[in-house]
């Protein structure tokens, strides 16, 4: 199908427009496309002809009698409102309004409520709320110098620019605005017809037997001034206050509560417990902070839902909300979350900080929405000396030298249980700090191994007097006093055929033929050489990939990966598990002249394995 589009850009003919458009989202009225003859134009089209007919005298009118602040002097978008028509065949099918970044925004109900906020990485920031609720009177009440109004005014229908921008940070955008109340240049009304009862003016809203509120669409556009401007107060209220509703709260014991809140705003203040006064009725919610805003700020709240006044007038917002952006009066300094909405910071105050009071003393600034600004720089920290930061090492070290060597002293009296327990806390440490504190990994971590070495080694050494004496290995295999060879620079592994010598030793580990040990890789660089490099199966693996081997010694492993076999630094892995067994220790079978595995099963029986 073709679409002509007709307004500020002259005239442009969309050929075969389902093909080349592309859709950005839609409801159940119409849907919303972007073309790439018209970049800067989102374009919805109304999902059936009878929706496109009831809406197009509105969106006519629309066009025709824009407000002033649909777009900031910059080029913000404020408003998504139609400034072009769409036709077919001369039929009207829907219109084209600014494209909005809605990447690049939020939903004034996920800036409201903490839950929202949280999931979704918005900052938990009450200043974000205050120039919000700020910035969200300025956009209305242009809207309504022109006889304009919104009527299903709610967080849902509205957006705030997240602080990824700071020219239009916490700036707000109305959306869905061919919903609004229109007034046509020649003087016609072009109603609303949705509303949300939440946010119903009591004098627009019907209440059911059954508990439930309707409106009537005449009494509710009849009403369009006080509806716009009590939904106003409630979101403002939420924004500032929680997110609670002004109507939310809990009984006192003299009534019963409405359970829905449409329903207690049928009631006038009778169940509006934030007032200056005491409600004998209802009682505030405890984590509301309504007690510690400013005396003029409680006086709008009251003038809104005390059911017997006029709520203010969007510039009455605007005004008193913007003396309250003033951080040289109203920054907290306990906390850069908060925002001081009076003479005390409310947030501080709940949670039992001591603040001193400051008297307000901001002014007015000049009309249109306001970005918030980024807070200003704190002072750069003096850089310590290297000098400094070298004696603080030197200490360290000292420290920890006779830490160890007490340390060390001690082992040689600890059980071989005790000792197995101690040799796996020290690895835990050493791998947390090491993953926690770059400057260990990089300064202290081969001193910090070399420690665990020689705890390794002691651990050697004091369980040879537990076992039979080692016979002399055969002339293929390394002798037992010679330290195995040293991995290759280029791989980290040792040849295939050169296994290091067996050395008799207390380990937790698994055998070789029933649990195979389980082990995470730590250090990848053991499979960065020539050896491996080529292979499908080594290139899949990351860091915490689990692999099998087997245990030559405290110090190594071997592994076989893509049919290629050698020995790894125990330091480049961690066990993470074995299958059906614990406490296992290795020694030797003086029978049969092998190495040998005793573990402990899940039943308590004790099972010995030999090793090749």
């Amino acid at each position: 199908m073709d679409i002509v589009y007709e307004g500020l850009m002259g005239q442009t003919v969309l050929r075969d427009f389902t093909a080349a458009a592309v859709r950005l989202g839609g409801g159940g009225a119409g849907t919303v496309y972007r073309h790439p003859a018209l970049p800067n134009l989102a374009l919805k089209l109304y999902n059936d002809p009878a929706t496109a007919a009831e809406h197009a005298e509105k969106v006519r009118a629309m066009v025709a009698r824009p407000p002033r602040n649909v777009k900031t002097p910059d080029g913000t978008v404020q408003m998504a409102w139609p400034e072009g028509i769409l036709t077919e065949g001369g039929g009207f099918r829907g219109f084209a309004m600014p494209v909005v970044d809605f990447g690049h925004a939020w939903t004034l109900q996920q800036v409201t409520r903490p839950t929202q906020r949280a999931r979704r990485g918005i900052p938990d920031s009450l200043r974000l709320r205050l120039y919000a609720a700020l910035n969200l009177s300025i956009v209305l009440d242009g809207l309504h110098e022109i006889g304009h109004y919104v009527i299903d005014l709610k967080p849902q229908n509205a957006l705030v620019y997240d602080t990824s921008d700071s020219k239009r940070s916490a700036y707000v955008v109305l959306v869905d605005c061919d919903g609004f109340q229109i007034r046509g240049p020649d003087g016609r009304r072009h109603d609303a017809t949705l509303a949300t009862p939440e946010f119903l003016h009591p004098k627009a809203a019907t209440l059911g037997a059954d508990g439930s509120v309707s409106f009537d669409g005449t009494s509710i556009n009849d009403s369009a001034g006080l509806q716009d401007q009590f939904a106003l107060a409630i979101i403002i209220f939420q924004l500032l206050n929680e997110s609670l509703h002004p109507m939310s709260g809990r009984e006192t014991g003299i009534a019963t509560l409405p359970a829905e809140l449409g329903a207690r705003l049928m009631h006038g203040g009778r169940y509006y417990p934030y007032g200056v006064k005491d409600n004998p009725y209802i009682k505030p919610d405890p984590d509301s902070i309504h007690t510690w805003f400013s005396p003029k700020l409680r006086g709008l709240f009251d003038r809104a839902f005390s059911g017997d006044t006029t709520p203010p007038r969007p510039g009455e917002w605007v005004a008193a909300l913007r003396e309250l952006t003033d951080p040289r009066t109203f920054e907290c300094r306990n906390d850069e979350n908060h925002w001081r909405l009076g003479d005390t910071c409310g947030l501080c105050a709940r949670l039992g900080h001591t603040v001193k009071p400051q008297p307000p003393t901001a002014k007015p600034g000049p009309v249109g929405q306001v970005p918030m600004p980024p807070k200003l720089p704190q002072p750069p920290k003096k850089p310590v000396p290297i000098r400094m930061w070298r004696q603080r090492l030197e200490r360290t070290m000292l420290r920890g030298t006779v830490a160890t060597s007490v340390a060390l002293g001690a082992w040689q009296f600890m059980p071989p249980a005790m000792r197995a327990e101690v040799e796996d806390g020290a690895i835990a440490v050493v791998e947390q700090a090491s993953d926690a504190m770059p400057v260990i990994e990089q300064t202290l971590r081969p001193a910090l191994q070399g420690m665990i070495e020689q705890v390794y080694a002691l651990s050697r050494n004091a369980e040879t007097t537990e076992v039979a004496p080692v016979p002399s290995p055969s002339p293929a295999e390394s002798s037992p006093s010679r330290p195995p060879a040293a991995p290759s620079a280029s791989t980290g592994l040792r040849p295939a055929g050169q296994p290091p010598a067996q050395t008799v030793a207390s380990h937790r580990t698994a055998p070789q033929d029933l649990p195979i040990v389980a082990l995470a890789v730590k250090d990848l660089s053991v499979f960065s050489g020539p050896r491996f490099a080529d292979k499908e199966e080594l290139g899949r693996l990351e860091k915490g990939a689990k692999v099998s081997a087997r245990v030559h010694d405290s110090g190594w492993y071997q592994i076989s990966l893509s049919g290629v076999s050698g020995y790894v630094p125990r330091s480049s892995f961690r066990v993470v598990g074995y299958r059906d067994m614990d406490d296992c220790r290795m020694g030797w079978d003086a029978r049969t002249a092998k190495p040998s595995l005793s573990c402990q099963t899940k039943t308590g029986t004790r099972e010995t394995v030999e090793l090749d």
